[in-house]
């Protein structure tokens, strides 16, 4: 991560996924039921660990030299119990949820946030291994600090906002069709989570920032502050049902923006009105062409043709008000992709 070997264990993991994956569909098919989830992620994790062995050139050895986790204990302990809380809080929903709800509810719950979950992933994944070490090269330098920040801000916004709002409005047909009409209660859910996971990735240039410039303290305490306000966001609205509660939930995590860019400003001069003028131009485009495509597609005949007919609109419109608009980030893309593959 540190080098930015970045393509390697890409395909690697795709390799690694695609044979798991082929396994634990082909063992569920055999009738092995849960025992095909358990092979699946031993398989993963086997040869995830395999193929970076023969990847990377670092070997261990037994010469330990235990200088350097001394000097890093008080900085890494702090992102050890980040790390502790984050998890905490990715699965206290489902814990609470099942104290309050019925089984079914909570299943349904369960599935919006793994859909959910997997696209907001998608792009934090791809800015997560680059964001840190390019960070940590600059820490010194605040200008550049200030530039890549806003550069990574607005790059994730223009490629999460219309991934978020493109599943909202093709999640009754995503879900019919991926995992039957048994789980259509879960639509709501899932449209109602997308608004949140389109900002969690926003947060993690700013996260990403304030850790390599070594405040774990901060990193630790704002995900503390965030894990309880979030506990009591749940509570006071879980009387109101589902819906409400996971509503209130998505707008609680869609304000902690705000304070994720407060903390950023004790390191760069990032300020609010910096944080929307990166942000609201794709969040409007994304908006309005996914309502766009909605509108133009929701009483066409036929599940999978009203979804692949939304997905097309909609990028199509985004794409050319980015265009119309002038976007540096889409010029970039586009940019490279040329130079990539001509």
């Amino acid at each position: 991560t540190k080098n930015l070997i970045v393509k390697p264990v890409t395909l690697q993991r795709i390799v690694v996924l695609t044979i798991s994956g082929v396994i634990g569909i082909t063992l569920a098919f055999k009738g092995l039921g849960y025992w095909a989830l358990v092979t699946q992620q031993l398989v993963y994790t086997g040869l995830q660990s395999l193929g970076k062995y023969f990847l990377m050139p670092f070997r261990p050895s037994f010469d330990f030299d235990f200088t350097p986790v001394r000097k890093m204990f008080g900085f890494s302990s702090k992102i050890l119990i980040t790390n502790i809380i984050s998890q905490v809080s990715q699965n206290i929903l489902t814990v609470i949820f099942g104290r309050i709800f019925p089984v079914k509810t909570v299943g349904n719950f369960t599935q919006g946030w793994k859909w959910n979950n997997m696209a907001s992933s998608f792009v934090s994944g791809m800015l997560a291994q680059v964001a840190q070490p390019v960070f940590a090269s600059i820490q010194h330098e605040e200008n550049r600090q200030l530039h890549i920040l806003r550069k990574m801000t607005r790059f994730t916004a223009f490629l999460v906002f219309p991934a978020m709002f493109g599943l909202i409005i093709i999640a009754p047909e995503f879900i019919v069709l991926l995992i039957s009409d048994k789980w259509i209660d879960s639509v709501p859910i899932l449209q109602i989570l997308c608004i949140s996971g389109a900002f969690i990735p926003i947060y993690l240039p700013m996260q990403q920032l304030i850790v390599s410039q070594g405040r774990s303290d901060i990193f630790m305490w704002v995900n503390i502050a965030q894990l309880i306000l979030q506990i009591g966001v749940i509570l006071i609205f879980a009387r109101q049902g589902i819906i409400a509660m996971v509503t209130a939930y998505s707008a609680f995590i869609v304000l902690w923006t705000i304070a994720w860019q407060i903390f950023t400003k004790k390191i760069v001069d990032y300020s609010f009105l910096a944080l929307l003028k990166d942000i609201m131009p794709f969040l409007l485009a994304a908006l309005a062409a996914c309502a766009i495509a909605y509108a133009v597609a929701v009483l066409l005949p036929g599940m999978l043709l009203r979804m692949v007919v939304k997905i097309l609109i909609a990028v199509i419109l985004y794409v050319t008000v980015m265009q119309i608009a002038g976007a540096h980030v889409m010029k970039e893309c586009i940019g490279y992709l040329r130079h990539r593959y001509r």
